[in-house]
């Protein structure tokens, strides 16, 4: 379904005249020849002046329009089928809109040209494109005594080259058209002129939602919505069939045999009754319809000619009406075949004791280097034995507070994701901890991530819960203090500062500057402060200077057996 600009020049109906009439008498007498003139007698009159509209034909059936095809020179126009004369079942209605291809139909009302009332007349006509086409038709009147000439003039594209006089008007996009009326012989008071401004055929288009690729090999029929079975389509000259169903970016063949090409991705259902239609897609193998993309990123998208795409309810599989002449343009966007995202999931430690914190890693991956995922959405149910710490969601680092949700029950984490982009990853960190009743044993936490589509990936972390004994575990204290490394004795504490092991968990010094961590596995550990913690302008010294600070003055090596107790300050 195509679109269009016509534009037609009104003119007055009628005009006026002044006829004038003196009388004058001869005679002889008495030989001598004798002339006498009467007083001269006028009065106007009024005279109808030529009308000239363009028209688009609708196939309603709601009557049987028959017309000659023009005559050029000693040829006449081509009709597929070669019919010498047009008969249409439907209206010929007043429009603003035009296509290439189509035929343009002109109806001119010149009462001056009526020169039978017997017979029928025939009236000359010449249209001009901007291309330097140029054809002058001969049409007849529709009836003898109607004073009416109907003409239908065929239309094709450029390319080719446009050639005169060869009973077609070849048009490109953006040229005008100018009918006129062109036969001398008929006194006329004003010439009327229609011009016609064509645009571009803009065909439907069926594109990839992900870059507005178009798509061939995509089954759509067109279906009347009153009942639900394909509906009867016409090609562009109104009564030559048209197939029903047709294939993205392959030929059309209409039922006079005429081969229409497609344009990649494009399809045409040239012309229809005016009505409510759907249309029926079937993608190829792997897309779908309809698009779960954001209305707002499709329409974004843009054409191979460089316009936006055109998007409607038909769009998406509901209604286009068809209310008027003037062609409708939907086009179709479509899902590429995608994959899911994937999902990892770590825990920062392999084993804990009730009460003890650890921290989860999630890495929601987009592996299609061409589509980004839409309304991507996070489910975390952990064991019974964990719980959430609320507040220690990130997403990219960042707090995303707004886009979690917590069940009432505390057994489920959901966190809105939204859009993951093309080849790229999201990192979602977050704490729980341990309660303190949990008993020994594993302690399992599953993460799905699912997409617009419904496609989900899962994925699982697992941490051993120990029984808390004293003797088989060590113990790290320490303490923040301010001033130079010769201060021995009353040492000021730094409170507010952020003490972290290797594994994540982390302490905050309390208003003396204190530290602990207790329960850790014996062995060696990295306690770490972060110096941004510090009061303004703040920083560290090593003051120790052993190989245990390896030349860092904000980490320290600590190293511990069961039952023992670690300093590090």
């Amino acid at each position: 379904m195509l679109a269009a600009i016509l534009l037609t020049a009104p003119c007055a109906t009628t005009a006026q005249e002044t006829i004038t009439n003196t009388a004058t008498a001869n005679w002889t007498d008495r030989g001598q020849a004798v002339t006498a003139t009467s007083n001269t007698v006028s009065f106007p009159v009024e005279v109808a002046i030529a009308q000239l509209q363009t028209l688009r034909y609708v196939p309603d059936g709601s009557s049987t329009i028959t017309l000659a095809t023009p005559t050029c020179g000693e040829g006449s126009m081509m009709l597929s089928g070669n019919r010498a004369a047009i008969t249409l079942s439907g209206s010929l209605q007043p429009s603003d809109s035009f296509r290439i291809g189509e035929l343009l139909y002109v109806r001119i009302t010149a009462p001056s040209a009526n020169r039978s009332a017997t017979e029928i007349d025939h009236l000359q006509i010449k249209t001009v494109t901007s291309s330097g086409d140029e054809e002058l038709m001969t049409i007849a009147e529709t009836g003898a005594n109607t004073g009416e000439f109907l003409a239908a003039i065929a239309t094709t594209a450029i390319p080719p080259s446009p050639t005169r006089r060869d009973c077609q008007l070849s048009v490109h996009d953006g040229d005008s058209i100018t009918v006129e009326i062109a036969d001398s012989t008929i006194p006329l008071g004003t010439q009327p002129v229609s011009s016609v401004q064509v645009l571009a055929d803009p065909y439907g288009l069926v594109f990839d939602s992900a870059d507005g690729t178009p798509i061939d090999g995509v089954t759509i029929t067109l279906i009347d919505d009153a009942t639900g079975q394909p509906a009867q389509v016409f090609a562009d000259d109104g009564f030559t069939g048209w197939p029903s169903t047709v294939v993205t970016g392959q030929a059309v063949t209409d039922a006079s045999g005429t081969v229409h090409p497609m344009p990649v991705g494009e399809y045409r259902f040239p012309l229809a009754a005016l009505g409510r239609y759907r249309l029926r897609v079937v993608p190829p193998g792997g897309f779908v319809v309809p698009s779960t993309v954001p209305l707002e990123n499709l329409r974004a998208i843009v054409r191979p000619e460089g316009d936006l795409v055109e998007l409607s309810d038909a769009s998406f599989g509901g209604v286009v009406t068809l209310d008027s002449p003037n062609p409708v343009r939907v086009d179709i966007p479509m899902d590429s075949p995608s994959v899911a995202a994937s999902v990892t999931k770590v825990a920062s430690r392999e084993v804990i004791n009730p009460g003890d914190p650890v921290i989860f890693t999630v890495l929601a991956s987009n592996p299609n280097a061409k589509r980004a995922l839409f309304n991507v959405s996070l489910k975390d149910t952990p064991s019974r034995w964990l719980r959430f710490v609320p507040k220690s969601v990130r997403v990219n680092g960042q707090s995303a507070e707004a886009a979690v949700q917590f069940a009432d029950d505390g057994r489920l984490m959901t966190i809105a994701l939204g859009r993951i982009a093309a080849g790229e990853t999201a990192k979602i960190t977050y704490a729980m901890t341990a309660r303190p009743d949990a008993p020994a044993g594993e302690a399992t936490n599953i993460v799905q991530l699912s997409d617009e589509r419904g496609q989900t990936s899962t994925a699982q972390a697992r941490v051993r819960i120990e029984d808390e004994v004293l003797a088989s575990r060590m113990t790290l204290i320490g303490r923040v203090t301010a001033g130079e490394c010769n201060v021995r004795e009353s040492r000021v504490g730094i409170p507010g500062v952020r003490v972290m092991l290797e594994d994540g968990s982390f302490a905050i010094t309390d208003i003396d500057g204190r530290y602990h961590f207790e329960g850790l596995v014996p062995g060696t550990h990295v306690v770490q402060v972060a110096e941004q913690t510090l009061p303004e302008g703040g920083r560290f010294i090593d003051c120790a200077n052993s190989t245990r600070s390896a030349g860092n003055t904000t980490s320290r090596f600590v190293t511990g057996q069961g039952g023992t107790l670690a300093v590090a300050d």
